[in-house]
């Protein structure tokens, strides 16, 4: 079920290094934030682990959901909280190579962009992990005119045909 997310704004961020064989040397630094919540409370040195975008909170609320392209990576037994709680998310880019990323949201913005390159922008919702931002971007860029110069160049919504 997991903890409820509050809104607020994040008023500032400390970031405090650890010595030896610690999170800083493998993880960097631990971040410590003060946020202003909008119900009125305020709060200082909330650790990052409870820390989240809101978009991220809900994405991992969604339960089984298979993410494309998109691996959870935690560190089970390490003794850096963040890493074993909460952890990354990688994907794999075109080039074979592993990027990571703090946030699932943007984990999944990048592995939909390399969705799209793979399948040439011949891709439709269901191969997509977040096709109401995909499409709807799209959309506001060539009605902007901005984006590729090539209406083929855009990731292009396709329906699925019905069984008969």
């Amino acid at each position: 079920k997991g903890a409820p997310w509050y809104e607020g704004t994040v008023h500032a961020v400390r970031e405090v290094d650890r010595f030896e064989d610690s999170r800083a040397s493998k993880y960097g630094p631990v971040r410590l934030y003060d946020i202003h919540y909008d119900d009125g409370d305020e709060l200082t040195g909330v650790l990052d682990v409870f820390v989240f975008p809101e978009k991220d909170y809900h994405l991992n609320k969604i339960k089984d959901v298979q993410w494309k392209g998109v691996r959870p990576k935690v560190s089970k037994f390490s003794r850096d909280r963040y890493a074993r709680e909460v952890g990354f998310y990688a994907i794999t880019t075109s080039d074979g190579k592993e990027q990571i990323f703090s946030t699932l949201y943007e984990a999944m913005k990048k592995a939909d962009e390399q969705i799209i390159m793979r399948k040439s922008g011949d891709v439709c919702e269901s191969d997509l992990n977040l096709p109401e931002q995909t499409f709807v971007t799209k959309k506001r860029e060539r009605a902007q005119g901005q984006g590729a110069d090539n209406e083929d160049d855009q990731p292009k919504k396709k329906k699925k045909s019905k069984q008969q």
